[in-house]
């Protein structure tokens, strides 16, 4: 089945969300975050792959994306309330939870805020924090993306014009110029596969998500390089961390800090990928530490062992509640507002974060037809579906493309 149905829910606030969601088992549910700028809209073989397992994958367009309303000013950490609110509308009790690029740290703070439903969740090719101690930010980071990064702080007024215009261009594009117009983001191995129908769902679902408008892509860029609003120390489900060596858009070393960083997290970090192929190959050589291990396999865990543990973490802890500790606000529903320094969990020093044009309307159903590609069929991060039946139920554009979508 690779139909993709939609629906748009009332949030509190009075926000709508468009919600994408696929066929499978409602008890497997699989949430997808999508990536910057982007849209809910899911790659016709993750859902083959999806089906095939017996999983419902789930997107959303976050706010200000395809028919999805606009909430400026929203913090990486808001997010929790709309994914809470979506599945209490889809009557999810569990479900695992992934982010590509900068969809990644939004699946992280579903891991640190909605840890009653959230159990597991993987990232690949996520940036880290902008603040991140000990990080190099920038380096090996394509030039585009350090520009655009330096002009928001230099010039947030030029930024948000020039924000505008980047949409334009997103809009005004084909799928044979996408390779040009990310030039300086691509390495040879991701410029190698940005072809076929990748290509073309990679560019159709920006413009989905840019088709009304640049907000969504502003406060998402925003968000990225502010307060995130949670402390991924706070993490007590498991967490895989995907990331290639040959990555331009969210460089190497991002994933390496998160990997050394969210406690307890698997890391895959892989000598051959960039940051596309993360999502087209079926499988990658994985060096994590002193080892080597190929990743990909289906059946592989996010991360760790969860067994029936009720109350406890992954890791035999007992868990706390990461979503009220001392000095952080409780989860807000329907905030819009940005969370302050004063608002966020100091935590300690290593853990601490301080700073269509196609045609298709989002809320109709829609169907991918067309030929094969060359790639191979994606697995992704399913493999979070095995914790759902393990685990017992608890009651601004910075840069011209910080990630892909």
């Amino acid at each position: 089945m690779t139909e993709t149905g939609t629906r748009s829910i009332r949030v509190l606030g009075g926000r709508e969300l468009c919600v994408w969601v696929g066929g499978g088992d409602s008890e497997r549910s699989v949430l997808v975050m999508h990536g910057m700028p982007g849209s809910g809209l899911l790659y016709r073989r993750w859902i083959e792959d999806a089906a095939a397992r017996g999983i419902r994958l789930i997107s959303y367009d976050r706010p200000g994306y395809g028919r999805s309303t606009e909430c400026p000013g929203r913090s990486i950490a808001d997010c929790a309330a709309d994914v809470k609110a979506i599945a209490d509308d889809l009557g999810v009790e569990r479900m695992g939870v992934w982010g590509w690029s900068a969809g990644g740290p939004y699946a992280l703070a579903c891991a640190a805020m909605l840890s009653d439903l959230v159990v597991a969740a993987a990232v690949l090719g996520s940036m880290a924090p902008w603040d991140a101690p000990g990080l190099d930010f920038f380096g090996g980071m394509g030039q585009g993306n350090v520009d655009e990064i330096e002009l928001y702080f230099s010039d947030p007024t030029a930024a948000r014009k020039k924000n505008m215009q980047d949409r334009d261009e997103v809009l005004a594009t084909t799928v044979d110029q996408q390779t040009q117009m990310l030039a300086t983001l691509l390495s040879a191995t991701d410029a190698e596969i940005l072809t076929g129908e990748f290509a073309e769902r990679l560019l159709r679902t920006e413009q989905n998500g840019l088709a009304r408008g640049d907000q969504g892509w502003w406060d998402d860029g925003a968000a990225h390089m502010s307060p995130w609003g949670f402390d991924i120390g706070s993490i007590r489900v498991p967490v895989k961390v995907w990331h290639g060596r040959h990555d331009r858009f969210s460089p190497f070393q991002h994933g390496q800090w998160l990997a050394n960083h969210i406690p307890g997290a698997e890391a895959a970090l892989s000598d051959s990928d960039g940051h596309l192929t993360l999502v087209t190959k079926e499988s990658a050589t994985c060096t994590t530490g002193s080892s080597t291990t190929s990743s990909w396999t289906p059946a592989r865990r996010v991360a760790g062992e969860v067994r029936g543990r009720g109350a406890e973490d992954h890791r035999g802890h007992q868990r706390e509640d990461p979503r009220t500790p001392t000095g952080r606000r409780p989860l807000a529903l329907g905030s819009c507002s940005r969370l302050t320094t004063s608002n966020v969990s100091s935590g300690s020093s290593a853990n601490s974060i301080q700073t269509d044009p196609s045609g298709m309307s989002c809320c109709t159903a829609f169907s991918r037809k067309g030929g094969r590609s060359t790639s191979r069929r994606p697995a992704i991060a399913f493999h979070a579906t095995e914790h759902l039946e393990e685990r017992p139920r608890a009651s601004g554009n910075l840069c011209r493309r910080l990630s892909c979508s």
